[in-house]
């Protein structure tokens, strides 16, 4: 865990007693920018040559000036020798797994469904959540109220709108609750969009929910070839229009493109056309990898991306980004949080069953019990609790673990370790020196420096060209880039003096919806205040 430090108290004696992170990244690049990054705090620093090979020698850590020292600290760069930091990642994600402070539903009021998508994991059944488990899912939730402070409600499918008076309904009384009991709440909903018309938008802002995932594949015939209406028909017009009128209504709009070998080139199309109807002055873009390893979609594997290939598409989008002069590069996640190993996460089906992991909503032998008795809950609920990264070594052994923990435990469960690893691993450099650079430019590039296929690290040069850094770069010492996470009374510190932690809820980022930490002031400018992480909900 990061230090706070006098910087008097720190001595040439005293650093002597510290060893470099295991956890860091030193990244040199072309010798015009030298990072360094640690995984466990999320700090990225930005030095000169010099201090830069002095820290990645690790040698004469006491000839680095004083103040140097106390910054490296701050940011985990530097730590206590007898730190374990292996025991202390498994230590704090432990708490932070089985923090009760807050408690996060994601509700299928259907597992129908009106699209018929090429790639779908789910078991579609027309089952339809009736006024009973409603009820049910009242008592549920009030069951929990009074010990928490924070509760976060996403609305899943199936197709959620399918069932919309469900959804209304229920937000609407589940408001009232957590008004009663003074507990902080977020909505969001995963919808395709096709039934999201201005009257609905209209009642979802009214009722707060405020964070909507909506998927677009591509340009037209790209799009209405993998997601279809279950009778065949397009989808794509409809929906464009649908997300024309949310605008002005809904805050925190996504749309998601799943990516595969099938679509891998419409992205630049699809983003022409989102720019032309003007739905990215308010919406977000977020690019999803497509997998296939569930019993389901498992035939549409040859399809799918390796996520090498997915890794360097990732880079390339948000290259093209800045060529658009659009200057949104993510931060890397820190301590992905996966609701189906937490505590106080669930997945409530139709029927009122009780499921961790919403890959397995709708199969008979997922289920870990039911919303009526939520102290009898079965073997799988146990299973589900008792994962622990750490009891593989190729995880262990990893210098990103802090970032992912693994990723997705459901995909270690079913296929083991390795073989999912997060986006991350394999372009974080890259990502890393896009998001260094992006806050030394000033002025956005024009569209001819960058063309639409350049290479990569072509574009970083040009990049660099652009923002006029010399040869050795115009640090004197050292400089924060992007803070790490600050010791606080709990898990998720914010900075702004007098509120509490922050609560975990989901927001609208860059990969889609995704469960991060959330200040209870906007924008309070705390280092997790907003931070995503790198979990889909």
């Amino acid at each position: 865990m990061p230090q706070k430090l006098d910087p008097e108290a720190l001595d040439h004696q005293s650093i002597k007693s510290y060893k470099l992170s295991k956890y860091n990244h030193f990244i040199d690049y072309a010798e015009k920018i030298f990072l360094i990054y640690n995984a466990s705090s999320s700090a990225i620093i930005e030095t000169n040559k010099k201090y830069y090979l002095m820290l990645k020698d690790g040698a004469n850590l006491d000839a680095l000036p004083i103040d140097m020292q106390t910054i490296l600290v701050e940011n985990n760069i530097l730590v206590p020798k007898e730190v374990d930091e292996l025991s202390q990642i498994a230590i704090l994600d432990k708490a932070k797994r089985f923090a009760n402070n807050s408690l996060s539903l994601t509700i299928a009021p259907t597992l129908d469904c009106n699209f018929s998508c090429k790639y779908c994991y789910e078991k579609h059944k027309p089952i339809y959540m009736d006024q009973q488990t409603q009820k049910n899912i009242l008592d549920f939730i009030e069951f929990y109220l009074g010990d928490i402070i924070y509760l976060d409600v996403v609305w899943y499918g199936g197709e959620p709108l399918s069932a919309k008076n469900t959804v209304f309904e229920l937000t609407e009384n589940i408001n009232k609750l957590c008004n009663k009991y003074q507990v902080k709440k977020n909505f969001s909903i995963i919808t395709n969009g096709y039934l999201m018309d201005y009257t609905v938008i209209q009642q979802m802002h009214a009722l707060g929910i405020d964070g909507v995932q909506v998927t677009l594949d591509g340009p037209p015939e790209i799009h209405n070839a993998r997601r279809p209406l279950s009778n065949g028909g397009r989808t794509f017009e409809t929906i464009i229009n649908n997300l024309k009128a949310c605008e002005g209504k809904i805050k925190n709009l996504t749309i998601r493109v799943n990516i595969d070998k099938d679509n891998i080139n419409g992205l630049l199309e699809l983003k022409d056309i989102l720019h032309k109807e003007g739905i990215l002055r308010f919406a977000k873009l977020a690019i999803s990898h497509v997998d296939a390893y569930s019993e389901s979609n498992k035939i549409y594997e040859p399809n799918c991306l390796n996520m090498f290939q997915f890794s360097d598409f990732y880079v390339e989008h948000f290259v093209d980004e800045i060529k658009r002069g659009i200057y949104n590069i993510p931060r890397p996640p820190n301590g992905c949080g996966c609701g189906a190993i937490a505590l106080n996460s669930w997945v409530i089906a139709p029927d009122g069953y009780l499921y961790k992991c919403w890959c397995e909503i709708g199969y008979e032998n997922k289920k870990v019990g039911h919303i009526t008795t939520p102290n009898k809950l079965n073997h799988n609920y146990y299973e589900w609790l008792s994962f622990n990264i750490l009891d593989f070594d190729i995880c262990n052994e990893c210098n990103v673990l802090p970032l992912c923990m693994g990723a997705c435990p459901d995909k270690i469960k079913n296929i083991g370790p390795g073989i999912f690893c997060t986006r991350w691993k394999f372009c974080l450099t890259e990502m890393l020196i896009l998001y260094a650079l992006t806050k030394k430019v000033e002025t956005p590039l024009k569209a001819k420096e960058i063309s639409m296929n350049t290479k990569v690290q072509e574009a970083i040069k040009t990049l660099l060209d652009h923002a006029g850094i010399p040869e050795v770069a115009e640090v004197e010492d050292i400089k924060v880039i992007s803070a790490g996470k600050k010791e606080g009374s709990g898990n998720n510190p914010c900075s702004h003096e007098g509120q509490a932690d922050c609560q975990p809820r989901c927001i609208q980022d860059d990969i889609g919806l995704n469960h991060a930490y959330h200040c209870h002031v906007n924008n309070c400018g705390g280092p997790r205040c907003n931070t995503v992480i790198d979990v889909g909900c």
